[in-house]
């Protein structure tokens, strides 16, 4: 069951989906810049972990970052949103930790 989900965004979305996380019965973990520490989103969640500097090509879209901090933490599930990396196939395989296979991971896979 998951208990955790790493929502690797920043501002009001980030602050909403908090929320909602949170009534849920979920733990919210985030990711910030070295500069967003402070931030309200940061403040809001069950954990924070810095990923980098405060420009986001060198941290927020740094979908390595985001899964390393994904198997720190101890999350069950990232949530994804618009402007973010798509995972796709290889992407799942780093975050769950399952071996790679031509065209994707899974029967589903992209």
């Amino acid at each position: 069951m998951i208990r955790k989900v790493l929502f690797p965004n920043r501002g009001e979305i980030a602050v909403r989906v908090l929320r909602s996380l949170h009534e849920a019965g979920l733990q919210g973990i985030v990711v910030c810049s070295d500069a967003g520490g402070d931030n309200l989103h940061v403040r809001l969640a069950s954990a924070s972990y810095a990923i980098g500097p405060a420009p986001a090509v060198e941290s927020h879209l740094r979908f390595d970052r985001i899964c390393r901090v994904t198997r720190r933490s101890g999350a069950g599930a990232i949530h994804l949103v618009h402007g973010k990396p798509r995972v796709r196939g290889s992407m799942r395989a780093d975050v769950v930790g399952v071996p790679r296979r031509r065209g994707g991971v899974g029967r589903n896979a992209a």
